[in-house]
């Protein structure tokens, strides 16, 4: 099964400004700018993590 994850264009959205993707606790992808991600998870149910450096989670 995968999961895909979309960063909403928004006006504070920096290019540089990084938004980390985590499964189980582990560290899996990265998203910059206006991107996507398309995730695929090892388990049937896992727990997903998206973190930005400047707000919670």
């Amino acid at each position: 099964m995968s999961v895909k994850v979309i960063r909403k264009k928004e006006r504070s959205n920096n290019e540089w400004t990084e938004l980390e993707m985590y499964i189980d606790d582990e560290k899996i992808s990265s998203i910059y700018g206006n991107d996507s991600a398309e995730i695929q998870l090892k388990e049937e149910t896992s727990e997903l993590k998206v973190k930005h450096f400047m707000s919670k989670r």
